[in-house]
């Protein structure tokens, strides 16, 4: 899902790099497109385990307490991510009003059907 992000806001943003991940995110944020805060947060994602779990490498841990507490930190820092990329705004009694218009999907006649999620951390 990071990498998906990342594609998309450096496809829109016309960033190159397109078979490096990091190195599409460093440039977003030197543009100014995304904070030091969601740049460090997708490189919590990818950590030094990315290309082990991505290609599926024979030394991946098993260990499900290991596992459980990387997942945690890869959702908390995904949350990070589209926190700003999709922030948001509830105004006239609850009509979400997004902070940055251009990620949304257009519409002036339907409603913009979403998913949210909610978190009280």
């Amino acid at each position: 899902v990071a990498e998906g992000l990342a594609q998309f806001l450096g496809t829109f943003h016309q960033v190159g790099a397109k078979k490096d991940p990091a190195q599409r995110v460093q440039r977003l944020h030197s543009k100014g497109v995304i904070t030091e805060g969601t740049m460090e947060a997708f490189r919590r994602i990818w950590g030094n385990d990315r290309n082990t779990f991505h290609h599926l490498n024979p030394d991946i841990t098993i260990d499900h307490h290991a596992l459980e507490l990387r997942a945690e930190e890869c959702v908390k820092a995904l949350l990070e991510i589209e926190s700003e990329i999709f922030a948001f705004n509830l105004v006239d009694g609850g009509k979400l009003q997004p902070q940055h218009p251009e990620y949304w999907p257009e519409s002036d006649t339907q409603p913009i059907k979403v998913f949210l999620r909610f978190s009280d951390h």
